[in-house]
């Protein structure tokens, strides 16, 4: 008969205890068990986010601006659609009181008896109290006799062990984990507990991730300014990291976090705990997603689509049939389009870490096959983003070879360069101003909306209005972009309630902008009536975006708070 056996080792950052459970007969050997490959935790993946903000007024519990946004990023991170088989199905409670919180975990609980994976990340105040983790909700009271603790507070080693998935099972903890004199004596003051008490979440198969140390504080923000905390963010940069498992992840969550806190009179050290025998991947592998042997056909784009589609709805469309590790094979075979669209994703951060020097080399190279898209990207990269001498010269030359093959978003962009001097003196050409508004009447004939917007301020009466109604009719058809430049167009000429309607269709459908202009029509009331809580929620909605340009940060940042 097997034996069963545990084979544990400890990794050095904070505390990171792994266990290896294996069936073990008479015969096996310690180099049997290690040379034996780890199974892969797969299958159907849920998700129960929970972030509290708000607390009672009077209470020790103060408000925490970011718990929404760390929750709200998460979740969305977790449910995007472009995760493929990796995505998760999220359940996302905001500001949960107890009744809604153990409501959501009865029924996270029974759908995690038909998954496979099951992730719980709560954000916002939590506590230890006699060897126990309490997480606070929102309408919890600021002292308790120690009997009613738990007709108040939750009980996270209780929710570790219900809500529990047949494969593997992962818990963040965003919060601290102080003893907070709470507890009423019976002299009826406060008390925080036995010093020396230290909480531990048990459950089989699962991953514990504390965001501080026992006893440690977990920080809302680190800088102050910042919209999302420490951990929240590193741990978001880690699951957006393609081939990385978890046990890699973790630590460099932790890294980040001691660092951005370093400063603090108290930094913050997260900290991992369970027991596990799987390797986890939030994306999979490359080499699993795509093996070598497999012959990949090329991108194939429509070219007439290529040249009018917006590129952040280009690559969602792309990633739903090609995950990032095939993009990747792609361009390493020299594919213009993979070459193109990854060199996006890393200049932007979409959907990928930035990094300026790897989408500076993908896009040179998308540039030197011919592709029209390849050389507007990479001139546009050069204008906005590089630091090259003579960058300017190459970024023109780059666009009238795109515009030379009749792409219309070449044109829009390179008579939209013209008009604003981007090409700086030298780079002006006679006549520019004729040969910016004939490119972009071929732009919008082509069915470019972001030429038609343009128009709707460098044309003349007539293109002006021949603009304006093709755009109303490109959005009467579903086009969420025209949406976005709709609500630009009306909000600058002040007719609030068309603009409404227009920001409120394109925030809806992820366009930036639009969702922070919504955010200061509800704070003034422009359009619709006074709401700090909707502009509350879109103000952090757009800052949680990594392509929010800076102007719109600044102006936006206090309606966050």
């Amino acid at each position: 008969m097997a034996t069963r056996a545990w084979i544990c080792f400890t990794v050095a950052f904070a505390v990171l205890s792994t266990c290896y459970e294996g069936e073990v007969s008479a015969q096996t050997t310690v180099k049997e068990v290690f040379d034996r490959q780890r199974p892969i935790a797969e299958g159907r993946r849920i998700a129960l986010i929970i972030g509290n903000t708000e607390y009672q007024a009077g209470t020790l519990w103060g408000r925490l601006p970011n718990a929404q946004n760390d929750a709200a990023h998460i979740g969305a991170l977790l449910s995007d659609k472009i995760r493929g088989d990796s995505r998760f199905e999220v359940e996302l409670v905001l500001n949960g009181t107890r009744k809604q919180i153990v409501e959501a975990v009865e029924a996270f609980a029974t759908r995690a008896k038909d998954a496979d994976i099951a992730l719980l990340y709560y954000t916002g105040h939590g506590f230890e109290y006699a060897k126990t983790n309490f997480i606070v909700p929102s309408d919890a009271p600021g002292e308790v006799k120690a009997v009613e603790l738990g007709n108040f507070y939750i009980d996270m080693e209780r929710i570790a062990r219900e809500a529990h998935a047949r494969s593997f099972n992962m818990i963040f903890v965003d919060a601290c984990r102080q003893r907070v004199p709470i507890v009423l004596g019976e002299d009826g003051l406060s008390k925080a507990g036995d010093a020396t008490e230290f909480a531990s979440i048990q459950a089989p198969e699962s991953i514990v991730f504390y965001a501080s140390s026992p006893g440690g504080v977990a920080y809302d923000a680190a800088p102050p300014e910042w919209k999302l905390s420490p951990f929240a963010l590193a741990l978001a940069e880690g699951m957006k990291r393609p081939g990385m498992d978890a046990e890699s992840i973790l630590p460099r969550v932790a890294d980040y976090v001691g660092k951005a806190t370093a400063d603090r009179a108290r930094p913050q050290h997260p900290q991992v705990q369970g027991s596990w025998t799987k390797l986890f991947y939030f994306l999979p592998e490359s080499s699993a997603a795509l093996p070598v042997a497999v012959a990949m056909p090329p991108l194939t784009i429509d070219m007439a689509a290529l040249s009018t589609m917006d590129e952040p709805v280009l690559i969602r469309q792309v990633l739903e049939k090609h995950p990032p590790a095939e993009l990747r094979a792609l361009a390493d075979k020299g594919d213009p389009l993979a070459l193109y669209i990854l060199g996006y994703m890393y200049a932007y951060g979409k959907f990928l870490p930035v990094d300026l020097k790897q989408a500076e080399f993908l896009l040179k190279r998308a540039a030197e096959t011919g592709n029209p898209a390849g050389q507007l990207e990479y001139g546009h990269f050069l204008l906005n983003r590089s630091k090259l001498p003579g960058k300017q010269q190459t970024a023109y030359a780059l666009y009238e070879k795109a515009v030379a093959q009749d792409f219309a978003k070449a044109k829009t962009h390179l008579a939209t360069a013209l008009l604003e001097g981007q090409f700086g003196p030298s780079g002006v050409v006679k006549g520019y101003r004729e040969k910016a508004r004939r490119l972009l009447e071929e732009a919008a004939a082509q069915g470019h909306v972001a030429a038609l917007a343009a128009l709707l301020y460098h044309g003349d009466t007539v293109a002006r209005v021949k603009a304006l109604t093709m755009l109303q009719a490109v959005s009467a058809q579903g086009e969420l972009a025209a949406d976005d430049q709709l609500c630009s167009y009306n909000v600058s000429l002040g007719n609030w309630v068309a603009a409404k309607s227009f920001c409120t269709k394109a925030a809806e459908g992820l366009f930036v902008e639009s969702q922070a202009r919504l955010a200061w029509l509800y704070s003034e009331g422009k359009g619709v009536p006074v709401s700090p809580t909707l502009a509350r929620q879109w103000a952090r909605i757009a800052l949680s975006q990594e392509d929010l340009g800076q102007s719109w940060r600044y102006w936006i940042a206090p309606l966050g708070e």
